[in-house]
């Protein structure tokens, strides 16, 4: 079994250390404790329906049934765009699913900007259009892993998806080294009360 890690690193993270020094009769030792500062969108990040306020389903960090993130079966669609391709449609990733096969999973992961992450092109330069939303919907897949989501013109990809129960997972690195077809995906937020996105640790398996 191969384990890839589809995690971004974090960045603009504020970690203050203390050490807190501790002792007894028995021994003596300074043990380590950090506070964090960081948004929401840091690293590759979660994002549940509720991140919309008008489509909130009451799915939390800490209520998230874990069966629906966890080894997930996941349908892989690789294809490869340069920086600014514009809209991604319902027939390439049709094409792409075809090509491998596979279908049915409760997960779909694009990959569409090949060996790029989502960093190295202009910011939504390539992004999914109104055609492949309803497509991912139509095709029952309850969480989306994508290295594009919204255009420049705000289209309401999110809205959409999360009004149809979809979960997305976000800045996702490193897509290309998933075979084509079928693999299971792992996506692990902390169980933060009342939060609806935060930033995950993101794998697959094949």
């Amino acid at each position: 079994m191969t384990v890839v890690d589809l995690t971004r690193p974090f960045n603009h993270v504020g970690i203050k250390r203390q050490p807190v020094p501790l002792r007894s009769g028995n021994t003596a030792y300074t043990g380590v404790i950090y506070d964090y500062a960081f948004d929401s969108m840091q690293s590759t990040y979660i994002d549940f329906p509720g991140h919309i306020e008008e489509t909130d389903d009451g799915i939390r960090a800490d209520s998230a049934p874990l069966e629906t993130l966890l080894r997930q079966p996941a349908d892989v669609i690789h294809l490869d765009l340069p920086n600014e391709a514009g809209a991604v449609s319902d027939k390439m990733l049709e094409q792409g699913r075809s090509a491998v096969g596979m279908a049915g999973a409760p997960a779909l992961i694009i990959n569409a900007l090949g060996r790029k992450n989502p960093r190295d092109i202009n910011e939504r330069s390539v992004f999914l259009d109104d055609s492949a939303v309803d497509w991912i919907i139509r095709q029952h897949y309850r969480l989306l892993v994508s290295d594009i989501y919204e255009s420049r013109e705000l289209l309401g990809v999110f809205k959409t998806l999360f009004s149809h129960g979809v979960t997305a997972i976000c800045e996702p690195v490193d897509l290309f080294r998933l075979p084509p077809g079928r693999v299971f995906v792992s996506a692990i937020p902390c169980p933060l009360p009342g939060v609806t996105q935060l930033p995950c640790r993101l794998f697959a398996e094949f």
